[in-house]
């Protein structure tokens, strides 16, 4: 029970987040949504650093997130960034943002 209600306020964290960060990249703000995506990475995974996913394996990566719900936060958060660089113009880190997305999927 705890533990549904604790994956139950992360998710809506999350989502909330991703929510913020697309909107401010709405209003192109994409500098203040990559802090907002940052904060919620930070907030929800502070053991597994943003900058890791850029430098380990996804086999790596998934063992270091240790849950199914932990990785689809990664996923979900990545592809949010992605989202963010590829309407500030920035397609060659969306791609990268992607690609490690889809490598984890």
């Amino acid at each position: 029970m705890f533990r549904d209600d604790w994956l139950h306020r992360q998710i809506e964290q999350l989502a909330a987040a991703i929510a913020r960060a697309l909107g401010l990249s709405r209003k192109e703000q994409p500098e203040e949504a990559l802090r907002e995506l940052e904060r919620a990475w930070t907030e929800l995974l502070p053991e597994v650093p943003r900058g890791m996913a850029d430098t380990v394996e996804a086999g790596t990566l998934r063992a270091l997130l240790r849950t199914p719900e932990r990785v689809n936060a990664v996923v979900q958060l990545l592809v949010a960034e992605g989202q963010v660089h590829a309407a500030a113009g920035d397609v060659e880190r969306a791609g990268a943002c992607f690609r490690i997305a889809d490598s984890l999927r």
